[in-house]
Order: C-alpha cells, then sequence, then structure tokens
C-alpha cells in the first residue's frame, strides 16, 4: 500500500472512483483537473491516492469550506474501491486527511457517504450524522408541459446574458435558504464565475433565469455531460415564492437538456426540503439515493 499526493495522471482513476462510488454526479477528467489546478489558495486542498499493487484504488481530498461563515470548517472526500475496503487503505487516506486539516488549523469536519460502508466508517471515527439528504432522477423527456409564465416575467438562457452579477446575486441570496450545516458564506462574485459558472460542465445554455423586469428573481442551474445532467442550485427571491417560478424554470431547464440529448437528469436536495422536494415531484422526479451528511471534530 502506498499513499501519495495526487498528479495530473490520477485524474481518470480519480473519476472511476467517483464513479464507482457516487455514479449519479455529473463529472469528467477536465473537471477533477480543474479543481485541482483551480482552486482558490484558501481553501487548503491537498488530494492523495492510495496505491495496492501499483494501481490506485481510493484518493481523500481534504479542504477547508470557503462557503461556510464558521471558521475551521472542512470538508473531507474519502473513496476506496469495493473491493479494496476493509483492508486499511481507508484508514490510511483518512489519516493522511486528517493530519492536512490539522495543518491548516481546520476544527470541524463535513462528510457525505451514500452506504452503509461510508456509514460504518465514519461513526467508527466518532463522526455522527447531522441530516440526509435525497438524490432524485428524471428522464427530461418526460416531464410535464411547463405552466405559463406569469405576466410580467420573462425567462432567458445564462447562455444569453451579459451581466452575470444580478444571478449572481440572486444565487447567494436563493443559496442563504438552502438547508445546511453551517452558516452560508457566498463566494465572491470573481471567484462564483470561476468556481461555478466557470466549471468545465456548467451547461450555460440550460441554466435557466427568471426576470423581473431587470431583476433576477429565479434560476434553475444545470451542469451536463454527454447524456447526463445534474441541477445545481434551483431557487427564487422570496419576494417572489408562491408563483410557482422554481417550477417554471426548472421544467425550461430540463427540456433544454433534453433537447441536447440528455436522458438523465439528477438533482440533490434536503430530505426536510419539502417545498422543492414537492417541485421535484410533480416534474416527475422519483428518488434514486439518500447520503447521510456526517460531521464531527477534526
Amino acid at each position: 500500500m502506498l499513499i501519495r499526493e495526487a498528479a495530473p495522471a490520477d485524474d481518470a482513476a480519480i473519476l472511476a472512483l467517483w464513479a464507482a462510488c457516487f455514479p449519479f454526479l455529473v463529472l469528467t477528467e477536465s473537471v477533477i483537473r480543474a479543481r485541482e489546478a483551480d482552486s482558490p489558495a484558501a481553501e487548503r486542498r491537498l488530494t492523495v491516492v492510495g496505491e495496492v499493487d501499483g494501481r490506485v484504488a481510493g484518493f481523500a481530498t481534504a479542504r477547508l469550506d470557503l462557503e461556510s461563515q464558521e471558521p475551521g470548517v472542512a470538508v473531507l472526500n474519502l473513496m476506496v474501491l469495493p473491493g479494496d475496503r476493509r483492508a486499511g487503505l481507508g484508514t490510511a487516506l483518512y489519516e493522511s486527511g486528517l493530519k492536512h486539516l490539522r495543518e491548516v488549523d481546520a476544527r470541524r469536519l463535513v462528510a457525505r457517504t451514500g452506504g452503509d460502508d461510508g456509514l460504518a466508517f465514519g461513526t467508527a471515527r466518532g463522526l455522527s450524522i447531522s441530516r440526509t439528504e435525497r438524490i432524485s432522477v428524471v428522464d427530461p423527456r418526460t416531464i410535464p408541459t411547463p405552466p405559463p409564465t406569469p405576466q410580467g416575467i420573462t425567462l432567458r438562457s445564462m447562455a444569453d446574458i451579459d451581466d452575470l452579477r444580478p444571478v449572481y446575486e440572486l444565487d447567494c441570496a436563493a443559496s442563504l435558504d438552502v438547508p445546511g450545516d453551517t452558516p452560508f458564506q457566498p463566494w465572491s462574485y470573481e471567484e462564483w464565475r470561476r468556481v461555478i459558472v466557470g466549471t468545465p460542465i456548467f451547461d450555460a445554455e440550460a441554466s435557466i433565469v427568471a426576470y423581473d423586469g431587470d431583476l433576477a428573481v429565479s434560476l434553475a442551474c444545470v451542469e451536463s455531460a454527454g447524456t447526463r445532467m445534474f441541477s445545481g442550485l434551483a431557487g427564487t427571491l422570496a419576494s417572489h415564492r408562491g408563483r410557482g417560478l422554481a417550477r417554471i424554470v426548472k421544467s425550461h431547464a430540463l427540456l433544454r437538456a433534453a433537447a441536447k440529448g440528455v436522458t438523465e437528469a439528477y438533482t440533490n436536495n434536503d430530505a426536510g426540503n419539502a417545498p422543492m422536494l414537492a417541485v421535484n415531484d410533480r416534474l416527475g422526479y422519483t428518488e434514486h439515493a439518500r447520503l447521510s451528511v456526517l460531521i464531527g471534530d477534526v
């Protein structure tokens, strides 16, 4: 067994690990590389891989969470191929990640797991379940016809928007209401442009924004690759809720994705977020998987 820092040559192996452990996520090698190469310095990110007999069988990424107002909150992603578990590799990767986080003054750890192995691994190391998230899926070719757009509301693709700052402000406002484990801290506009909108799989054509005059009031963001997509933030300003805008923008985003060949559309919601789950259910989403969010001290 060998634990070493990841290199660009490991991108394909890391992508395969993501696909084996979280198959609903939409990722590409270019996304893996962009996350490593373009991470803000303040994240203090470290990615290590674990080799067994000369092949990459696991990896861990440890970083500070820049979207948390609470100082010292960290994120740890750790994955081991099913056939290589229970042999000490996960423990070695975990300890490597924790060592790095302690060196960068992390205090609190947030991790997600989608299976019994990960849950048992985390709870055995003192992590506890904070909440549950629901992964849902729909074939976007089968969704109902979108409801009529209310009078005075216009829809625009993000590919057709020159000034994205109002969209950024909407994103920040809507994100404050997304259930989480720590208070939300928005990216700066420049970082948002680079980290969120600038990711290689961000689909500006399928991402839809609703405007009331010049005010951006509702949005549905999309990441896509090939026949698969994942919905990022879908949210509406508090002043414009109750008018069905979330369902409208999500419907049009799904239809645009379907027109580009997408056949599997995934999304993620807190299991207690009844309003958004109701929107997704009306669009035809069904539950695909559950994630447990684990928290604990570093």
